[in-house]
């Protein structure tokens, strides 16, 4: 009822300057009028002329050819003058000539005349009132006479014509017929017209037409009748604006209307998105068609994995080598996970293709041991690493062999100690480059075009590494060139194996470097420092790798830092495990205090890692944590004997490595051929994308099963196969 108030309101005011301007027009017109009356006599005698040739017309049965009826409204006259109008047979009888001439002049009307006449015979009444839905009328008018100003003149339908709606105007031929008739007949009382000369010449004023468009655009916006989309940029430049949009709000315009649609379902704009969201980065948009679609599944995929990650819901592996004696050490890389064994055999197993491979080792003999008289020492396996296409592993015995993931099972290139000691090897994810920690030496390995391994380079630092690590993405499709970061005592160095240049970044007297981690995007180098003054202080330092300078000290730690993430997805985020039992998340915009402490290990913290909502933990005690960053509490946890030395977590899967500490235990008898399983250490696998779904089990074997109302035997499983 308020829409319709105020709409009747606005009616009013508009009538009353319609008044107004209807005034002003009369004042115009009485001198119109004085300057006509010296046309009266001239007038008169034309009238005269007309009514002759109307009755020859009416004697012959049709009107000459030739003719055009001009009406003078200040005069009230008609006349026939010579124009090109064809000729038409009248009805004989009492009104048969009348009739035929209406029905003659509404033909030309309706053939594109009917407003030529209106305006060149004055029949439209300035002083009519409006009749029908009047902001509508008036809306009509404007764009009809907008489309005239800026449109070249055309034959089509008008507002008098048959195609207009009847909801808002009375019938065309009605309306004609009272148009033809006020002509012949001015002395008869016509209703009055809809639309004004006055309205006519005020719609037509190019300075007032904008200001009333917009208040009918506001009405009708506000009664939701009538929707304006009128998009006339180029294509490419509206995709451009879309681009900015998110995804939500591009699903939101795909449902304004069919061009909307099309814009906001391009290929181009829905491929950039999967991009951006880390999918099928190396496919271009002309390669793959339906990236919306895509898009869409990605999403579900990944709210279904955070709600499997939350519930614990997933499928259990327990990766075992029984040959292979006890585990030694384990890495991943995406789907693939290596391990080591005391026996020297090194398997990759392949989770996506459910495949597994044993690589040999190239020297397996015993060594004599010197410490003893009799004895000798075995060759075991120190550190495993793996990538997409190779994977190293080093020995005790001072070796490090390299193999071909798809070329057999014999190592591709051996590099011998000269300290018969090899301390880490680091492998680059992006291209085939190794790191060799040789004492003091690094060694950096890569192959030639024959794809044969060969050392390119050897940077000798003078004192002992500790560690490596690359300084890559860890998205594939960003392309750079690594660089590698090395971790002495109390130094911290960045060598770049293009151009052979060593940087030193952190150098810190009486203090020990215990760990660091870093971030490609921004460039962000953690440290974690143990200093040894009097008084002891556990700190990590933020240096930024593109200016070399430190950004930030963060302080909170208690005890030696044992392990430090930035996670690629929170690029305002450090999260750290130290001695202390603690997990630790700072947020670097705000201070150097940690935001969350989450309490719950029962031993040293070995391994963190985060993304944008969990953080996985593990200690030397056998836990893994699972916890939610927005609460800060612990969602889950696993248990095994053994120490977690490995935790990682990538996409859908979580690999945990539990590997002894005791890597030569005492047979239980003579005459055991492999070691028990509760020596062997364990790699687990939990994959929580994996379908969970039983078919072909009994209902009394699920937990969901009810026995029938007439049975009371209690029949049920103890542990149903679900809960499993």
């Amino acid at each position: 009822m308020e829409d319709r108030n105020d709409l009747e309101d606005f009616r009013r005011t508009w009538t009353k300057e319609l008044n107004q301007r209807k005034s002003l027009k009369c004042q115009q017109n009485r001198k119109k009028q004085e300057l006509a009356s010296t046309e009266s006599t001239s007038a008169e005698k034309e009238l005269s002329v007309t009514d002759t040739v109307t009755a020859v017309s009416s004697s012959n049965g049709s009107m000459p050819n030739h003719c055009e009826i001009i009406g003078n409204r200040d005069s009230s006259t008609c006349v026939v003058s010579n124009a090109s109008v064809k000729s038409h047979h009248l009805h004989k009888g009492k009104c048969g000539t009348s009739q035929s001439n209406n029905k003659h002049m509404i033909e030309q009307v309706q053939r594109g005349r009917g407003e030529n006449f209106l305006a060149e015979n004055n029949i439209v009444d300035n002083g009519a009132e409006t009749e029908g839905y009047y902001p509508f009328i008036l809306l009509g008018k404007m764009l009809r006479n907008s489309s005239e100003d800026l449109s070249p003149k055309k034959k089509g339908p008008n507002l008098l014509s048959p195609n207009t709606k009847r909801k808002y105007f009375d019938s065309d031929e009605e309306e004609m017929t009272d148009v033809i008739e006020s002509v012949q007949h001015p002395e008869k009382k016509k209703p009055k017209s809809i639309i004004t000369k006055d309205l006519k010449s005020k719609c037509s004023e190019p300075l007032e037409k904008e200001p009333f468009l917009d208040l009918f655009v506001a009405d009708l916006d506000e009664i939701n009748e009538i929707p304006f989309f009128d998009t006339n940029l180029a294509r490419e430049v509206a995709i451009k604006i879309f681009n900015h949009l998110s995804v939500v709000d591009l699903c939101r315009c795909s449902q304004v209307s069919k061009s909307w649609k099309s814009l906001a379902d391009d290929e181009l704009l829905w491929c950039q998105i999967c991009h951006k969201l880390g999918y099928e980065g190396e496919i271009t948009t002309k390669e793959k068609m339906g990236w919306k679609n895509l898009v869409r599944q990605y999403v579900q995929r990944k709210k279904t994995l955070i709600t499997n990650w939350k519930g614990r819901t997933g499928k259990f592996h327990q990766l075992q080598h029984v040959q292979g004696g006890i585990l030694c050490s384990v890495d991943s890389y995406q789907d693939l996970i290596v391990a080591g064994y005391t026996n020297c055999d090194v398997k990759l197993w392949n989770m996506a293709e459910d495949d597994s491979v044993t690589f040999q080792s190239s020297n397996t003999s015993l060594i004599i041991d010197e410490t003893s008289d009799i004895g000798t020492v075995s060759n075991q396996v120190q550190q495993v690493v793996t990538s997409n296409k190779y994977t190293a592993a080093s020995y005790s015995h001072g070796f490090v062999d390299i193999w071909c993931n798809e070329d057999g099972t014999d190592p591709v290139y051996t590099l011998q100690s000269q300290h018969n000691s090899v301390g880490q090897i680091c492998l680059s994810y992006h291209k085939t480059i190794l790191g060799i920690v040789d004492d003091s030496i690094v060694n950096i390995i890569q192959p030639t075009v024959d794809k044969e391994m060969i050392v390119t380079d050897k940077v000798n630092l003078q004192s002992h590494v500790q560690k490596l690590q690359w300084f890559e993405s860890e998205n594939l499709s960003v392309n750079c060139d690594p660089m590698l970061i090395i971790g002495q005592y109390n130094k911290v160095h960045i060598y770049n194996p293009m151009n052979s240049y060593l940087t030193e970044l952190h150098n810190m007297i009486d203090s020990n470097t215990k760990c660091f981690d870093c971030r490609f995007q921004p460039q962000v180098l953690a440290v974690g420092v143990h200093f040894l003054s009097p008084v002891a202080e556990h700190k990590v330092k933020l240096y930024d790798l593109s200016t070399k300078q430190i950004i930030s000290t963060l302080h909170g730690h208690t005890w030696i830092i044992q392990c430090l993430h930035l996670p690629e997805e929170q690029t305002h985020t450090l999260v750290s495990g130290s001695c202390d039992r603690k997990v630790r998340l700072y947020d670097l915009r705000h201070g150097g205090q940690p935001s969350i402490t989450l309490i719950g290990h029962v031993g040293a913290v070995s391994s963190v890692q985060a993304d944008d909502w969990k953080i996985v933990s593990s200690d030397v005690a056998g836990f893994v944590s699972v916890w939610d960053i927005r609460t800060s509490n612990k969602l889950w946890e696993l248990h095994n004997r053994h120490p977690v030395e490995y935790c990682h977590f990538h996409d859908k899967y979580l690999i945990v490595g539990n590997v002894p500490g005791n890597k030569c235990p005492v047979l239980d008898t003579e005459y055991e051929s492999a070691t028990h399983r509760k020596y062997r250490g364990t790699v687990q696998v939990y994959d929580f994308l994996s379908d969970q779904t039983r078919e072909d089990i009994p209902d009394i074997c699920l937990s969901t099963y009810d026995q029938p109302d007439a049975y009371n035997f209690n029949i049920r499983l103890a542990m149903p196969y679900d809960n499993l």
